[in-house]
């Protein structure tokens, strides 16, 4: 994308490579890790969203486009030390009350589990809070018309039966897209994709120069509802 004219920026939490290594993944702009003053773990959406709004916002005026990549921590695990139960007291104040928890039909339906899932939500909750507060600020610095918008995660819920299996609650990711100028939205996909797919969209999306070796397949066709997506299998490990 640098190539082909883009400005790139990581911002926050980048979970695919040697964190000692961030520095050589060759971004503009990379803003390191973000930490708040409410609490020591990085990363977190109400800490990184506000970041990330200042520096899109830098860019509302520029004709030079840009690849932001935002990174947060908000829905993954942070163990404590002495039962390895999950430990989300930062968003106590989100979560469900647990007796209206529903749990998971591959979960023991058990008071830590209830536990466990009313915080899980809180964190679900929070995040989905402070990505509006981003799509509002991307509306009103009128941004939000051409500016394609992933959301995804890169494994399934960290609970048990889940994370690090071939279940489907381990492998299915949330996978939400979208682009007012490129594609309609409010739409299901049901198809074989997966990340390797990834790629190959926002290149092709970007109108670059696709490069050699890509495994994955562009998704604008199934997104703009017309031929040129084939796929009968997908492989997991």
């Amino acid at each position: 994308l640098r190539a082909a004219g883009y400005e790139t920026l990581l911002i926050g939490l980048q979970h695919e490579g040697d964190e000692k290594k961030r520095g050589e993944m060759a971004f503009d702009v990379d803003t390191g890790r973000i930490y708040g003053e409410d609490s020591d773990i990085a990363d977190l959406s109400g800490n990184v969203i506000p970041v990330a709004m200042r520096e899109l916002a830098k860019r509302a005026d520029s004709e030079q486009p840009f690849l932001a990549r935002i990174g947060l921590q908000d829905c993954h695990t942070h163990y404590q030390d002495s039962d390895a139960t999950f430990n989300f007291s930062y968003y106590t104040d989100k979560a469900c009350a647990k007796d209206t928890v529903q749990p998971l039909p591959f979960l023991k339906d058990t008071p830590l589990m209830r536990s466990d899932l009313a915080r899980y939500a809180g964190c679900i909750k929070t995040m989905d809070e402070q990505l509006g507060k981003l799509f509002d600020m991307l509306e009103s610095s009128g941004l939000a018309e051409n500016t394609f918008v992933v959301f995804t995660t890169d494994h399934g819920m960290p609970f048990p039966r889940a994370k690090g299996t071939l279940y489907d609650s381990g492998t299915q990711c949330a996978c939400i897209m979208r682009w007012p100028k490129g594609f309609a939205g409010g739409r299901a996909i049901d198809a074989l994709t997966g990340h390797i797919d990834l790629l190959p969209t926002i290149v092709d999306a970007a109108g670059a120069e696709m490069p050699e070796g890509v495994e994955g397949q562009s998704l604008l066709p199934l997104l703009q509802e017309r031929e040129g997506f084939e796929r009968d299998c997908i492989f997991l490990e």
